[in-house]
Formats: structure tokens, C-alpha cells, sequence
């Protein structure tokens, strides 16, 4: 058993305080009976099992099984990796290259993890009451039924991230997402606004169901033309303004309701092919007009949507009434 151990160093940002840990040794398993310990302004319990840990201590070709729970109040991995959200971006690409390298998972480990984590911190992402299932196997990390609460809402996580290929780690991920606020969404991901170019100009919340799958570069970095997915995304209060294409559409028909436009209640279903995205026809009422709109857009930010309206004669405005009655008489006359 150790207990009340300090360490410090000019290496590490912050000191480690282990306050208690117990571990029982056999030639078969260490288990860890308990173990509480802070790093800087984190705190981590834990307790469990390790299956052949001197085998896999002495060869390369053993596997380091067994079982680990783990509970945290806060865990900040900016400081624990060395992150500083707030620093300013620099040009100096070779710089970033040096710093960010892709997280690789080892070998040779089969590690069923259970964590309660009650607030998480990394880069500029809050996320508070982690639970679930986090796995480690094949050099693969699983989330299983791992719920959390991020972003004004709730999300349920099952998926993986692996490096098999150790220049190329793909990812896929089934989410369960609601009541997530869009502006939020949108500052913490800048994914979100190269996808659906919208977002960046609506407020509102919104529920979804996605399933995304893609890999990544040597900087982390998702590569575009790799991710595929589908889902259905159900808006609950959005308002659209600013919005180039509805803002133009607007002075064309002198219409008041396109900005800022509403979007309630609408069940957007979606598909993502090699980078692009493509959204299914869905109708959003406009006071007493229809609009519905559908099409598609890639990361390259190319945008190619149809918007098609169904707009009740007296909501047109004196210029668009005026041409339709001068259609109508000359129509009358011949």
C-alpha cells in the first residue's frame, strides 16, 4: 500500500499527489484494490484487474487483459496534455506538426473500462456526468452506451476510433443527440459550419440522430472525402437570418418571413457521401406560404440547393401582384 505521495517535477506542468493505492500481486494478476489520486487540478479513482501483466511486461507477443473502473469529479485534459485552448493560432504549420501526432492505441491490450466522470474538460468542449462503457481491444477504443451531457443537451455515444493503420485512424459513431443549441454546436465544432453552412447563421436547438464514419491525417484532422453517414435532424425553435440565398430570395419577393426565417418542428433526413452532404426534400410553413427546399453541399463549401415555394397571391409584394394582373389581362384580351 502506498499512501500520501507527492511528485514533482520541472517535466510536468503539475504536481501528482497519490493519496492512497493498494495493489495485490500474483504471477497471474495484479489487482488494484483501490487508488485515489489528483494530477494538477484532476482527480481519478480507480479499482480493478490485470490479467498476465508479466507476460505482457516481458514479450511482445502477449496481451494484457482485465477490468478497470474508473470515477473522476474533474478531469482536465488540457492540462494534463499540455493543451492551451486560448493560445492564438499561428501560420507556422511545421510548428502545429511538431505538437499534434496521431493518438495511437497500443497492442496487445484487451481492457474493458467503466468510467463516471462528472465533468470533463478538453480544448474549448465542457462536457459534464460521463457514463459508460470505454473499451480498449485490437488497437481499438469502443464507447459503449456512453452517455454525457454537452452543448445545452444530452448525447448517447456507441462507436470506436482505432489505428490499425497507424498513418491513417478512421473513426465510426452512432450518436443520440438532444436539445443541443446550435450556435454552441457551432462555435466548439468547426466541422459543424462546414457541413451544414446554415448553422452558422441560426439560433435554435435541435435533436438528432446521426451515424458518421470517416478517417483522419497525421494532424488529427478529419479527411473530408472519407466521410460517409445519414441521419434525421429535428429543429425545435430555429431562426434563420442573415442567411445569403434566403436573404437575396427575400428582396426578391418582398416577403418578410424569409429573414429572419422560422424553422420549427422540421424533420430533416440526410445522407453523406465521400464529403458531401445531401438533404431530402422537407417542406417548412411560412406564415401562409410553403417552402421546401433540398439539395447538397461539400466541404469545399460548393453549395447547390433548390428552393421551391408555394406562396399565396396576397403575400407577394406590389411589384410581383402588378406583373401577375398585367398576365392575367393581357391573357383576358387575346
Amino acid at each position: 500500500m502506498v499512501e500520501n505521495f507527492h511528485y514533482s517535477t520541472d517535466s510536468l506542468e503539475y504536481p501528482i499527489d497519490l493519496s492512497k493505492a493498494q495493489l495485490v500481486f500474483s504471477p497471474k494478476f495484479v489487482k488494484l484494490e483501490e487508488m485515489d489520486m489528483t494530477l494538477g487540478k484532476s482527480d481519478l479513482s480507480a479499482n480493478g484487474r490485470l490479467e498476465n501483466f508479466i507476460g505482457y511486461a516481458l514479450k511482445d507477443d502477449q496481451v494484457l487483459s482485465g477490468t478497470l473502473n474508473i470515477k473522476s469529479k474533474l478531469l482536465d485534459i488540457n492540462e494534463l496534455a499540455g493543451i492551451d485552448p486560448e493560445a492564438e493560432e499561428t501560420s507556422d504549420t511545421s510548428a502545429v506538426e511538431e505538437t499534434i501526432e496521431v493518438v495511437q492505441i497500443p497492442k496487445n491490450i484487451d481492457l474493458e473500462t467503466r468510467a463516471t466522470i462528472d465533468h470533463l474538460v478538453y480544448d474549448n468542449i465542457n462536457i459534464q456526468n460521463i457514463k459508460g462503457g470505454i473499451d480498449v481491444k485490437e488497437q481499438k477504443v469502443s464507447m459503449t452506451e456512453t452517455a454525457m451531457q454537452l452543448l445545452g443537451g444530452t448525447m448517447k455515444m456507441n462507436g470506436f476510433y482505432e489505428t490499425v493503420d497507424s498513418t491513417k485512424p478512421s473513426f465510426d459513431f452512432g450518436m443520440q443527440i438532444q436539445g443541443f443549441d446550435v450556435q454552441q454546436t457551432v462555435e466548439t465544432f468547426n466541422t459543424v459550419e462546414t457541413m451544414a453552412p446554415l448553422a452558422k447563421h441560426a439560433k435554435g436547438g435541435y435533436s438528432t440522430t446521426l451515424n458518421i464514419s470517416g478517417a483522419l491525417d497525421q494532424l488529427m484532422e478529419p479527411i473530408y472525402e472519407s466521410i460517409n453517414g445519414n441521419g434525421k435532424l429535428n429543429t425545435q425553435n430555429i431562426s434563420v437570418e442573415g442567411y445569403k440565398p434566403l436573404k437575396k430570395i427575400a428582396d426578391i419577393t418582398k416577403s418578410k418571413n424569409l429573414n429572419p426565417m422560422s424553422l420549427n418542428d422540421a424533420a430533416i433526413s440526410f445522407t453523406i457521401s465521400n464529403g458531401k452532404v445531401f438533404v431530402d426534400p422537407f417542406t417548412n410553413k411560412i406564415g401562409n406560404s410553403k417552402l421546401t427546399i433540398a439539395g447538397s453541399n461539400s466541404f469545399d463549401q460548393t453549395i447547390d440547393y433548390v428552393f421551391s415555394f408555394e406562396i399565396p397571391r396576397e403575400e407577394f409584394g406590389t411589384m410581383a401582384n402588378d406583373c401577375l394582373l398585367y398576365t392575367s389581362d393581357a391573357a383576358d384580351d387575346s
